[in-house]
């Protein structure tokens, strides 16, 4: 941002540092401390407008956690900007699908069909102002897992391996029972 943004507008361009998953995972004090030496870096460390504290955080909006459901409609969103997903009209617009395994969750957002956004009660209305002005809306399905992104999977199948085999070791290294009565 340094490099693109002048250092004469850098006090009034808005910075946003917005955590995931792995930061869902933590404990609320870890959470707590992490997001207070985040703030105080970037405010030390930083020309960007940095929001003031408030119930959301030290930084305000600028510096949180975001929601599983935010993870995956910002990824959905990238991906249809990416793909020009978002060009064409209404008629003829198609989406993409996102699927995104992270390291500690797992998202799935996609725009269902016409018929069925008419029978879902889940969805989630996006309204976007494309860069010409024209607002587009979109009706997206979430959904996401904590805990199932590829670094917690991989904790849970080691330490099942493990388990496994601590369990399979004790049993061959018991000593046998006998059946002889002691006096």
């Amino acid at each position: 941002a340094r490099t693109q943004i002048p250092p004469s507008l850098q006090p009034e361009t808005p910075l946003f540092l917005l955590a995931t998953a792995g930061m869902r995972l933590l404990p609320p004090v870890k959470q707590a401390e992490v997001l207070q030496a985040t703030c105080d870096f970037l405010r030390f460390h930083s020309h960007f407008k940095i929001d003031r504290p408030s119930e959301v955080g030290p930084c305000g909006s600028s510096v949180r956690i975001i929601t599983g459901e935010e993870e995956g409609l910002f990824g959905w969103i990238a991906v249809n900007y990416l793909m020009d997903g978002f060009k064409g009209s209404d008629k003829e617009r198609t989406t993409y699908g996102f699927l995104d395994m992270g390291g500690a969750s797992t998202q799935i957002a996609f725009e269902p069909s016409k018929d069925e956004r008419t029978k879902a009660t889940d969805l989630i209305d996006v309204r976007l102002r494309l860069l010409g002005g024209k607002e587009i809306h979109h009706q997206v399905f979430v959904t996401t897992w904590l805990g199932y992104g590829t670094n917690q999977a991989r904790e849970r199948y080691v330490g099942e391996t493990i388990n496994e085999y601590e369990a399979t070791r004790a049993m061959l290294h018991a000593p046998a029972s006998t059946n002889e009565e002691h006096v």
